[in-house]
């Protein structure tokens, strides 16, 4: 399962340097869904722990499986943004391409 920092520097990545809207995720949905959610709160820093997450989206103080779940699909959907990342962009750091 991929950590909390691990997670918030993908969404950092996808969001700053993606084509918009994201397609992966489906953010033309009327009722964003708790994919969408988490990611949004992520990127706007409304999260700092796997805790604060949980209890926002599921009302547990403990993650559960079902976080678990929800986290490890966002972040096999994150990796799979990282193919429509612009990597010619000059205002992309390069040791990122790398990475």
């Amino acid at each position: 399962m991929p950590t909390f920092e691990e997670l918030h520097t993908l969404v950092t990545l996808v969001s700053e340097h993606s084509q918009q809207p994201l397609p992966l995720l489906g953010r033309l949905e009327r009722l964003p869904g708790k994919e969408s959610t988490l990611f949004d709160n992520i990127g706007k820093g409304n999260y700092c722990s796997d805790e604060e997450a949980a209890a926002d989206l599921y009302g547990q103080a403990t993650p559960g499986k079902s976080y678990a779940m929800l986290k490890t699909r966002l972040y096999d959907k994150l990796l799979n943004h990282l193919f429509f990342l612009d990597f010619t962009n000059p205002q992309f750091p390069l040791h990122l391409e790398f990475e």
